[in-house]
């Protein structure tokens, strides 16, 4: 059933009275009691000291093959095709080797080539990695599958990039893409982690004007990342509006934004998995699960937010068991698209933990305030909960259109007592 429901604002910038639109009945939702957060470590920086390792040839830094200029060569893909990758490969063995090949390539690689990091076993990281700017990453897994754990800060109230893996940006002179291929698995360790394109903040090469970067997941995993701002496991923010994501195959999983931290726009812990702010955003195989946003004041997208004026292209994969105040698996913002014909959304929930405010369960698989969304093709809204609109939200003037065959079926708008925010229960 399509009901229409009104309304005194879902997060910061939906503070408009507005009449909406929810796929499902609504329900009323009973006081909450209190919940206890899983127990994630915020004790500050790690006493772990980096490895001293050595490069197999026996010296200080990595083994960098080839020697001398950087020429191109052709590489065999994950899937079997075959790219041209410019110039230089490094063996990475330890996180010594890594920091020594990234302050290697200032010298040794030119604005615009490709650098292949070849990863040969486990990797502890006690900082963050600032990747060669202007210069294209691939992360390649050799000889087994590999973890790259973060044991650094905790994600605190400090600037959001001090605690995950890798920063990055781009110029308008020189597009790059940073890919992650299978049998890497990036782990934040419940503490911090993953992946901060363009937020803001200072550190060595790396600013604030931030643009023509394409992330390209492909078979590896995010897990276990938190961030105390927005984008639990990959955030590319909203001043970068010529970067992409592509979400190819692999998973972001168990990952979540708290809002804790400051940064303005950016602790409103929006995208518990991924908070994409850049152009277009593609969904192609992917796996995005047991991702979430803390449940308060209408924060959005436990899986996915797609900030304003974005547009995502979601073709397969599936976004599942997730968990916000406002669209438990994906979140729109104002003025964003979303084209959405193949893959699923299925079990994940919206609700909001303070039972006063207005900013309470609003789309349990998708909410939306003033986008665009066309629902088409064998697209899949299965399972999902929330107060509003159990499988679809759509508020501020959200156009909403269902057709071609898509499934949005076996949603409900439910009582809610007692959510556990690490393990939704879905009905």
């Amino acid at each position: 059933a399509v009901a229409a429901v009104p309304y005194a604002g879902i997060a910061e910038e939906m503070n408009q009275s507005e009449e909406l639109i929810a796929l499902g009945a609504d329900a009323a939702v009973e006081e909450s009691s209190e919940h206890a957060e899983a127990g994630e470590s915020d004790t500050g920086s790690s006493d772990e000291s980096e490895s001293d390792g050595q490069a197999l040839d026996g010296s200080d830094g990595p083994e960098a093959l080839p020697q001398g200029p950087a020429q191109e060569s052709e590489a065999a893909t994950p899937d079997g095709g075959v790219s041209t990758l410019a110039s230089k490969s490094y063996t990475i063995t330890n996180f010594s080797d890594l920091k020594a090949a990234v302050a290697d390539t200032d010298s040794s690689t030119a604005q615009g080539d490709t650098i292949t990091f070849v990863i040969k076993n486990d990797i502890v990281f006690t900082e963050v990695i600032a990747l060669p700017w202007n210069r294209s990453s691939v992360f390649v897994a050799e000889g087994g599958s590999w973890n790259l754990t973060w044991a650094g800060p905790a994600a605190d109230s400090g600037w959001e990039g001090s605690a995950r893996h890798f920063l990055s940006y781009g110029t308008a002179d020189h597009a790059q893409t940073i890919t992650f291929n299978a049998g890497l698995t990036i782990d934040g360790a419940g503490r911090g982690g993953g992946l901060s394109i363009g937020t803001g903040g200072s550190a060595p090469n790396y600013v604030n004007d931030n643009y023509n970067c394409t992330i390209v997941l492909n078979g590896a995993t995010f897990t276990n990342c938190v961030t105390a701002q927005s984008g639990g496991a990959i955030s590319i923010d909203d001043y970068t509006p010529s970067n992409k994501l592509e979400l190819k195959s692999g998973a972001i999983s168990n990952s979540r934004a708290t809002g804790d931290g400051s940064g303005g726009y950016f602790r409103g812990g929006h995208g518990g998995g991924v908070f994409f702010g850049g152009d277009t955003i593609t969904l192609s195989g992917a796996r995005i699960e047991n991702c979430r946003t803390d449940t308060l004041d209408g924060r959005s997208g436990g899986g996915i937010y797609v900030d304003a004026n974005a547009r995502f292209a979601f073709t397969a994969g599936t976004i599942t068991g997730c968990t916000a105040a406002v669209g438990g698996g994906l979140g729109l913002n104002g003025g964003s698209a979303l084209d959405f014909t193949g893959g699923s959304i299925t079990d994940s929930v919206a609700y909001n933990e303070q039972q006063n405010q207005g900013e309470n369960g609003f789309g349990g698989g998708i909410g939306a305030y003033g986008a665009t969304m066309s629902v088409s093709g064998t697209a899949t809204v299965s399972g999902n909960t929330g107060r509003h609109g159990g499988g679809i939200f759509g508020g501020g003037g959200t156009a909403i259109t269902l057709g071609g065959g898509a499934l949005v079926d076996s949603n409900q708008a439910a009582s809610i007592t007692d959510w556990s925010l690490t393990s939704p229960v879905h009905s």
